[in-house]
């Protein structure tokens, strides 16, 4: 890992004593569609422009600008 990112993703690990496992992916829309299927927890960067086109109307897909995109797990 490398990058802005990198440096967040390795500070949560330290901070929470948690394994995190970067994957990488052809498409963008690949990757959302591990988002959706549960098979990743998080997508580092996006829009919201791209989470309304590539994430459909999955209330679980969570957006936050200039931050990450994650799916809740655990919902109300």
């Amino acid at each position: 890992m490398q990058g802005i990112t990198a440096e967040y993703l390795n500070g949560l690990k330290k901070a929470l004593s948690i394994e995190i496992s970067v994957r990488y992916f052809a498409s963008r829309a690949g990757a959302f569609a591990a988002l959706r299927e549960g098979t990743i927890d998080l997508i580092e960067t996006s829009t919201e422009a791209e989470v309304k086109v590539l994430g459909g109307d999955d209330r679980r897909l969570h957006f936050y600008p200039n931050r990450a995109l994650f799916q809740d797990r655990h919902p109300a």
